[in-house]
């Protein structure tokens, strides 16, 4: 399956996925704790709009 993001998604995937990892705890992304400000102010924009794209995925 080939999977096209939207260019908004595809510009927020490249400033925040260098900072991003997986929380082992809580079964989700998290940004690691040396992430720049910019990066924490976009987390949630990102994590929503990747979510929007991926579920009208089937």
């Amino acid at each position: 399956m080939i999977v096209i993001f939207s260019e908004k998604l595809k510009k927020l995937m490249e400033l925040i996925e260098p900072y991003e990892e997986y929380d082992f705890e809580n079964g989700g992304s998290k940004l690691v704790n040396d992430a720049p400000e910019e990066v924490k102010k976009l987390f949630p924009e990102y994590i929503a709009l990747r979510h929007k794209e991926l579920s009208g995925l089937d």
